[in-house]
């Protein structure tokens, strides 16, 4: 996953086109990715870490979304009378913490076979 994948999916919405679930999956999850692999190398430079160090502060905080509970963003029983709206915008909370979930996970074995983001960061 890396920067095409959410610029592939910016030019399918500028140009009208339709987007699948698993456009949209693999795009926020992507750029969800880069975007903690930015933070993490700022986060290194600010601090005046090393790559290994600022790694392994910066994994503590991705994986709470790897272990998050889910309780509370799953679509609550009993949506009876819900808008349209209501039920999409309860399950599309609970679709994002998933894909929060699969990108920490991503992001911890990548960061754990190579400590630099520098040579394992996505395009």
């Amino acid at each position: 996953m890396n920067k095409d994948t959410v610029d592939g999916l910016a030019s399918r919405l500028a140009h009208g086109y339709r987007l699948s679930a698993e456009q949209l999956c693999a795009a926020l999850q992507a750029n969800l990715l880069l975007h903690w692999w930015n933070m993490l190398g700022r986060y290194g430079e600010q601090h005046g870490l090393g790559m290994v160090r600022a790694m392994a502060k910066f994994s503590v905080w991705v994986s709470c979304y790897r272990t998050q509970d889910l309780a509370e963003a799953r679509p609550a029983e009993g949506l009876e009378g819900a808008t349209d709206k209501e039920l999409a915008l309860a399950h599309l909370d609970c679709a994002l913490e998933l894909i929060k979930r699969a990108a920490a996970r991503d992001f911890l074995d990548k960061a754990t076979k190579n400590p630099s983001p520098r040579t394992e960061q996505p395009k």
